[in-house]
């Protein structure tokens, strides 16, 4: 049987954006890629590739 459980963090920033931070799975993590969130929580350059993915390398 397969376990899955979320990780998060408290406060978790990515919650609006219904993002998770990783999943646990039988001894393993699994995490995503970073989002272009910003400092305020909001996420930066809506529609604009080069803004966000400047942003996901700064987070």
């Amino acid at each position: 049987m397969t376990t899955f459980t979320q990780v998060q963090t408290q406060p978790d920033p990515y919650a609006p954006f219904l993002i998770s931070q990783a999943i646990k799975a039988n001894g393993l993590v699994f995490v995503s890629g970073q989002a272009a969130i910003g400092d305020d929580g909001n996420l930066v350059g809506i529609g604009d590739f080069d803004k966000q993915a400047d942003q996901a390398f700064r987070n």
